[in-house]
């Protein structure tokens, strides 16, 4: 069997957006039984970034009452457990191994490039998939589950609507075909 391709989703905390974009991938990698080929994993920056080495305070998304409670339902509806798992830093190995590497936000961007700057070229934002360069809110900075639901809904659409243009950037970067920044929206390739 051939190795799959690994994609890594990175947030400063690897608390909410990372984890569910990594689960909704892995979700949609099944349904089209693309999982042997495949697989995503989430992590953190936090505590590991030289501009960011604070540890992180939290394992998971349990510890933070009041940004559990806005996730629980959405949470549950989607078949996605972030209760019993554990907040894990990327590390050199993952960065090497990685087919492509997406940030959430601008800020853990800037501290995939610090760590490693030898990857760069598998370094996308998410909205990339898209053909944008903006950053996803942080959760944690939101009040009321609404609020909290449509950030979960963007990661999860985004993943659902352009899983095609998803995989199509780790085929590239992993060949080492990545265009310039500028040209990365899969939506004009077509």
């Amino acid at each position: 069997m051939k190795s799959r391709k690994l994609i890594f989703f990175v947030d400063r905390g690897d608390i909410a957006r990372a984890p569910i974009a990594a689960a909704i991938t892995n979700q949609e990698l099944i349904k089209l039984g693309l999982q042997d080929r495949y697989v995503a994993f989430s992590r953190r920056t936090q505590g590991i970034a030289p501009d960011d080495p604070v540890p992180n305070k939290y394992l998971n998304l349990s510890y933070y009452p009041a940004q559990f409670a806005y996730s629980k339902e959405w949470l549950k509806r989607n078949m996605i457990d972030l209760a019993s798992r554990c907040s894990t830093g990327i590390n050199s190995w993952d960065a090497e191994k990685a087919a492509i590497i997406f940030s959430m936000d601008e800020n853990t961007r800037a501290s995939l490039r610090i760590l490693f700057p030898d990857q760069e070229i598998k370094i996308y934002m998410f909205s990339e998939i898209v053909g944008e360069s903006t950053g996803l809110v942080d959760p944690e900075f939101v009040d009321g589950t609404k609020k909290t639901e449509q950030i979960y809904d963007q990661i999860k659409n985004t993943i659902i609507d352009h899983l095609s243009c998803l995989l199509g950037l780790v085929e590239e970067t992993r060949e080492g075909n990545r265009e310039p920044r500028e040209s990365t929206n899969c939506l004009n390739r077509r």
